[in-house]
């Protein structure tokens, strides 16, 4: 049960702010058949336990993975491809150096990682990312209250910050690096144009998507947390809208309880993203809150099918796991896929990509 409320409570910190409603979502089957894929556990020291691995991420010779339910540290870093234990990094605590409530953890650059604290309204950007030594905090960027509840970012190439905007004016906030509110830009792409115009906020809230952004910084990818909604973004003025993919199990649902807040219904969507070269690769879920809710709790977590479409948006493949997972790092090069189970303590898995 505590795996449950943990994983559902950022989704529960936008819901008491919900005003309206999205439209229904539409039922069906996937349109391409399905490779199965049988994982192997990659055995990492005992000096790290993770509660939640959440996520992985991958940069040259070292992997973060992401503990979004730390006991004492949120990131741990590791060799790569070995996964050998190098140092553990970004405290837990409310002290002024420490993170009160991690969000996200991502790479900026080759050397450095932001971990995104959605309680202290900050990002705490560390440096020294490599085999030789332990990650330190080089600065903490707060950001002021016209950025609205950051939960998630991308570094732009521009030196900026890409924020999703939960006050629906547009889809994104971008920021500078000193935590200020530059502009925003992109619209989501609800196909109710009168529903956003009436309940902006709630419409924002339910669209709360996993992102990311490509190596060369040109093309962003948003994914919803809820439903089945992929849309493609092209880096730079006005951040052009490209693919919109609704997939068969429609848009983000919720529902209005009499006293206004805003219940999600319809289904579980994505987990997680990541865009490279020449694929999209997006961890999909589909379990309903209907499952959930029967599950008493007791039900596991994450996405079991993986799609890989084109940069288009053009559906090419789907693997279906041997569990669910909540976290993917694919590894073209050497036919690889890192994933990590929030299921399981310290649960980190190596695919095969065929």
């Amino acid at each position: 049960m505590k795996r449950i409320v943990y994983a559902l409570s950022l989704w529960l910190v936008l819901a008491g702010m919900f005003t309206g409603c999205t439209q229904a979502g539409k039922a069906g089957g996937e349109p391409v058949p399905a490779d199965s894929l049988k994982g192997e556990q990659v055995a990492l020291t005992e000096s790290v336990w993770m509660q939640y691995p959440y996520r992985v991420c991958v940069e040259d010779s070292v992997a973060v993975i992401f503990d979004l339910n730390a006991d004492s540290c949120f990131c741990h870093l590791f060799t790569y491809p070995g996964f050998h234990f190098i140092a553990s990094f970004a405290p837990k605590g409310e002290g002024p150096e420490e993170i009160v409530s991690a969000s996200m953890a991502r790479f900026i650059d080759k050397n450095s990682l932001g971990v995104l604290d959605m309680s202290g309204r900050k990002l705490a950007v560390y440096e020294g990312l490599d085999a030789r030594s332990v990650p330190r905090l080089r600065r903490v960027i707060a950001f002021t209250e016209d950025v609205p509840m950051p939960l998630d970012f991308l570094p732009l190439p521009d030196s900026t910050l890409l924020i999703p905007d939960y006050l629906g004016e547009a889809r994104f906030c971008i920021a500078g690096y000193d935590g200020h509110l530059l502009r925003k830009a992109a619209m989501i792409s609800l196909s109710d144009t009168a529903t956003l115009h009436k309940n902006a906020p709630a419409v924002a809230q339910a669209w709360r998507s996993f992102l990311a952004i490509d190596r060369a910084g040109k093309r962003v990818v948003a994914v919803t947390q809820l439903g089945d909604v992929l849309d493609t973004y092209a880096v730079g003025s006005g951040m052009r809208a490209e693919a919109h993919v609704v997939g068969t199990d429609g848009e983000p649902v919720f529902q209005v309880t009499p006293e206004g807040y805003g219940i999600p219904s319809g289904c579980m969507g994505y987990w997680d993203v990541q865009v490279t070269d020449s694929c999209i690769y997006a961890l999909y879920d589909g379990t309903t809150f209907k499952e959930i809710a029967q599950s008493a709790g007791m039900g596991k977590q994450g996405g079991t099918s993986l799609r890989v479409f084109s940069r288009e948006g053009n559906l090419l493949r789907r693997y279906v796991f041997d569990r669910p997972l909540s976290g993917i790092y694919v590894d073209e090069a050497r036919h690889l896929l890192w994933a990590t189970d929030v299921n399981t303590d310290n649960g980190l898995f190596r695919y095969r990509l065929d």
